[in-house]
């Protein structure tokens, strides 16, 4: 009796062995079905790039039904902006499921990251996959994709597998579902609208600040703006809260107001600031001088022909003027200094051709240093200048500003008929 009790235990023990290995060996079969979870790659084959994963490598024999199906996908993507999407899979006990984001040629896009429990990151062919690490209990799957900051393609595809088991511990009667969806790349507003900010400098106490503000009750207007140099070359500008920057993109919610201003540091450098928009806005540049004051001038509109009121005392209040060639090709400028009865000055006429595209032009009428006029008698001037175009148009702002606190302001700019 002994000894049959003890082969007795030993049939028993061996019998629960092999049921506790069974069950192991079929979950880890599901398991593997859809990623080999022993390794760190994926079999190609098995894998959601493959035309008919887990089934085409006989891990399951892929019975008709259930689904799968992406939620949240956006409409259209931005690069570089991170997106909450879902998976919902249907018809099984337990559940696996596989995830890849791809170019055309299968090659990753962007990046994912799980918000699932049991969910791991594989790589097929150097292509990175989302998949399951466990059987997984419920049939909602949630992930985070980053777009890829420089696309090389103008859409990308989402792509899943999944696995809906019906948890029997063998390949048999389990549901393999694939789904795909083509997601295109936001196409960038078209930038129709733009303002022509003729002076535009920062450095030795000097901040510019552009305002601007949108008319529309209903519509965000995005946009971007663009610093030039003398040459109509990108003008690089140190804006607060920003850097160094060329360029500044920008979006203004309805009825509302963006205020882009550069740190007043370093070496005073001027040019020119071009605001590009998908539809129109209101917009005024902010000078502040410190120790002098704060003047606004508005948007120069392109002109062929312009007067507007100067004058100067000597070692006192001097009267500048910038202009800015609106045009995609150079200009000539042809600038005459009248006095107060509209006479022509003696030495007060320059001309200045092949004035670039894009290209900034800001000085003083007379004066020390590099002046419009050096030869002309501004000594306690006052009168007009007037600035004919050939071949074009110009954007222009005229300043007054004087050596004291208070003597800075704006003087109009009127088209010539």
């Amino acid at each position: 009796m002994k000894t049959q009790r003890a082969n007795y235990k030993k049939v028993l023990v061996l019998e629960t062995t092999t049921l506790v290995f069974a069950a192991a060996f079929f979950s880890l079969l599901f398991v593997a079905s859809l990623d080999a979870v022993g390794s760190g790659n994926i079999p190609p084959e098995n894998s959601v790039l493959s035309g008919s994963p887990c089934s085409a490598s006989f891990c399951h024999d892929d019975i008709s039904g259930g689904s799968v199906r992406f939620t949240g996908l956006p409409s259209a993507f931005e690069p570089g902006v991170d997106y909450d999407i879902g998976v919902e899979i249907q018809g099984g006990i337990v559940y696996g499921v596989q995830i890849a984001v791809v170019f055309a040629d299968d090659s990753q896009a962007g990046t994912l990251t799980s918000t699932t429990n049991g969910m791991v990151n594989r790589t097929v062919n150097g292509t990175d996959i989302l998949g399951h690490s466990t059987p997984l209990h419920s049939g909602t799957v949630n992930f985070r994709w980053t777009a890829p900051i420089n696309p090389q393609e103008n859409s990308v595809i989402f792509k899943v597998a999944a696995n809906s088991a019906n948890g029997n511990f063998s390949n048999s009667g389990d549901r393999i579902n694939t789904s795909q969806a083509t997601v295109p790349q936001q196409t960038p507003p078209e930038l129709t609208e733009k303002l022509f900010f003729a002076q535009f400098g920062n450095g030795t106490g000097l901040t510019s600040s552009i305002v601007l503000t949108s008319p529309s009750a209903t519509n965000t207007i995005t946009g971007r703006i663009d610093f030039l140099d003398d040459d109509g070359l990108p003008f690089p500008v140190a804006i607060a809260g920003t850097g160094t920057t060329t360029t500044v993109d920008f979006s203004v919610p309805p009825l509302g107001t963006v205020t882009i201003s550069t740190d007043g540091q370093g070496t005073l450098a001027v040019g020119s600031a071009v605001v590009n928009s998908e539809s129109t806005l209101g917009g005024v540049i902010r000078f502040n001088i410190s120790g002098v004051g704060i003047a606004g001038v508005g948007a120069g509109v392109p002109l062929s022909g312009f007067i507007t009121p100067v004058r100067r005392i000597a070692g006192g209040l001097n009267t500048g003027i910038a202009i800015y060639n609106t045009e995609e090709d150079a200009v000539t400028l042809e600038l005459t200094l009248r006095d107060a009865e509209g006479t022509p000055v003696p030495d007060g006429t320059t001309t200045i051709v092949d004035f670039p595209a894009g290209g900034h032009l800001a000085q003083f009428i007379g004066g020390l240093g590099e002046v419009l006029f050096p030869d002309a008698n501004t000594d306690d001037f006052q009168g007009t200048l007037v600035v004919q175009v050939t071949g074009g148009n110009v954007a222009s702002a005229t300043l007054e500003l004087g050596t004291v606190a208070g003597e800075f302001t704006t003087l109009p700019v009127t088209p010539l008929e």
